[in-house]
């Protein structure tokens, strides 16, 4: 009897490992192919590759490549919470910036 409540409580083991095993997979597998910022929203939204040059700054890349109609503010804060960047740029980083259709 003793051996039938070790070998039970083993199977029960393996099943709750297994089930855990199954929920961590899970959440990794979505933490990767999840939504790009904006598309959670349904946002039409697309993004170009910008590679940081000297000098350049998040104002003037927001300025040239963000979209004309959103306030330059808001682009920058795109900008950094997409590229998880804050002020400092380095040449050769390369940025994703929104593109509004």
């Amino acid at each position: 009897m003793l051996k039938l409540r070790r070998i039970n409580s083993k199977k029960k083991i393996n099943k709750i490992r297994i089930l855990l095993a199954t929920i961590l997979l899970t959440t990794f597998w979505l933490g990767i192919t999840g939504p790009i910022e904006g598309q959670a929203l349904g946002n039409s939204t697309q993004h170009i590759k910008v590679v940081v040059k000297k000098g350049d700054t998040l104002w003037n890349i927001a300025e040239k490549y963000g979209p004309a109609e959103q306030d330059i503010r808001k682009t920058i804060y795109e900008i950094k919470i997409m590229n998880k960047v804050e002020d400092l740029l380095q040449p050769g980083d390369v940025l994703i910036i929104p593109q509004t259709e």
